[in-house]
């Protein structure tokens, strides 16, 4: 499991949130790559830019102790080979402090209290992975609701005073004023629907988030967060009042929302049916 989370650099994203704000910084720091290049230079006194894996270990474990973590030759080797498959065995001054980021990481999820770190990571990548899956089936069920709505309900989601007061929330977002909504201006709405941890949610997250609603791919429009709003709206109606209820049950479907309820209903009246849920 820690040789796939430190493989790309999109999965070291995930866990860097829930490191130790010292240690956080240490590695991310504006001046960390220069540091990196500065101990690389040592190794590489003929300039070459380029290095064998196995010339960088000593350095490796050097800069590691220099941030606060331990890290002894036998760690350094096993982690270097993840890395090595990343870099074809030879390590280039411009990947160095990436591969300087993985080891340090690496040493500290071996501890206990990293290995805990590393659980919660995973489970938080799961839970918003779950979180974007129930919007994707949400949508394609309210095709199927949308002819039940009652007539009172889908005139208040098309009404000016709605569409006004998503036009004033979309202003409020697009902190840029260029007139849609890039996937970093969506970050408080993410954060807000997904229940992550704060720090857990970036812009890659909130661009996979855009690309559920947006036709650019990247960005919202504000007639795309004004179908998303409704679509929130709807949602919020079918699952959580009683009449949206009645009417999944009218309709035959069920929102991923009410699923999970229901599926927690079932479990605390029968926990032997744990699997049967899963």
């Amino acid at each position: 499991l820690l040789s796939t989370l430190l493989r790309t650099r999109v999965n070291m994203g995930v866990v860097l949130p829930y490191l130790p704000r010292d240690l956080r910084s240490a590695i991310t720091k504006t001046d960390f790559d220069e540091e990196c290049r500065a101990k690389f230079n040592t190794i590489d006194v003929v300039g070459r830019g380029r290095l064998k894996a196995d010339e960088l270990l000593t350095c490796l474990e050097s800069l590691s102790a220099q941030i606060g973590v331990s890290i002894n030759h036998k760690q350094s080797k096993r982690f270097l080979e993840v890395a090595q498959s990343e870099f074809e065995g030879i390590v280039k001054i411009e990947d160095f402090a990436t591969l300087v980021q993985f080891v340090i990481v690496s040493g500290y999820l071996d501890t206990d209290e990293g290995k805990v770190i590393l659980e919660t990571a995973v489970k938080e990548e799961q839970m918003f992975e779950s979180f974007v899956a129930g919007i994707v089936e949400d949508r394609e069920r309210l095709v199927t609701l949308i002819p039940f709505l009652p007539t009172s309900f889908v005139d208040e989601i098309t009404s000016e005073e709605f569409k006004a007061s998503c036009n004033k929330r979309f202003q409020e977002l697009d902190q840029d004023g260029n007139g849609t909504l890039d996937p970093v201006e969506l970050i408080p709405i993410v954060r807000q629907l997904s229940q992550a941890h704060p720090m857990a949610i970036d812009e890659a997250k909130c661009l996979q988030f855009a690309r559920l609603f947006s036709d650019d791919e990247g960005s919202l429009m504000p007639e795309e967060f004004l179908e998303f709003a409704q679509f929130l709206s709807a949602m919020n109606f079918i699952s959580h009042t009683d009449e949206g209820k009645e009417l999944q049950k009218e309709a035959g479907v069920e929102t991923s929302c009410s699923k999970m309820h229901s599926q927690l209903e079932l479990l605390e009246k029968e926990p032997r049916r744990l699997d049967e849920v899963l």
